[in-house]
């Protein structure tokens, strides 16, 4: 919790973890019973990329937000928000 200009007591939450992009696909991925061959052919991005993305090699980009959102649902903005996210807390030392 935080204190704002106005003194008053604001909920603010700061996790002491960090998830990456690569983790919540994976995970989507899983729930959905798909192999890293099927991801990629209702994604449309390659293996190869996937797995860039898995081990956060790779950032997520609009292109691969899109398509990630066509494949697993969600919008791009929600998956463009997760790396968003991931990286920002990353800066902040949260691993």
């Amino acid at each position: 919790m935080r204190e704002d200009t106005m003194g008053e007591v604001k909920n603010e939450f700061m996790p002491d973890y960090n998830i990456s992009a690569g983790c919540v696909i994976k995970d989507h991925a899983n729930k959905l019973g798909m192999s890293l061959s099927a991801l990629s052919e209702r994604t449309g991005i390659t293996e190869k990329e996937i797995l860039s993305i898995y081990y956060v090699s790779t950032p997520i980009t609009t292109d691969i937000a899109a398509k990630l959102a066509s494949g697993l649902g969600g919008t791009a903005e929600y998956w463009l928000k997760i790396e968003e996210n991931y990286r920002d807390l990353l800066a902040k030392g949260v691993k």
